[in-house]
């Protein structure tokens, strides 16, 4: 594998472009896909589970309505998801990226 300054300077040779944007770019890009990644499992975990949102899972575990034996790990793994997310937002408002 080639070290990353070594590619950086590579791709900036070939493409005429400036070191920091490039870095800046991919930054942004691997933020993004962490984003769209983490919106997809909280997606999947609300359907996979007959929930229209995140905050109806909370709002059940939290009046103790849900009837799954492991609705404490739905409950924490959205959680963790959730937090994840909001890192991930901050992180892309920091870069100056529009969150999608």
């Amino acid at each position: 594998m080639v070290e990353a300054s070594v590619l950086l300077e590579k791709v900036a040779l070939a493409t005429g472009g400036v070191k920091e944007k490039i870095i800046d770019k991919g930054v942004a890009d691997y933020l993004k896909t962490g984003l769209l990644k983490v919106n997809t499992e909280i997606a999947e975990l609300c359907r996979r589970h007959g929930f229209p949102s995140s905050n109806d899972i909370e709002e059940k575990y939290m009046l103790g309505r849900l009837g799954e034996e492991d609705s404490w790990r739905i409950f924490f793994k959205l959680s963790h998801l959730e937090e994840l997310r909001e890192t991930l937002e901050k992180l892309l408002e920091e870069a100056e990226v529009p969150v999608e």
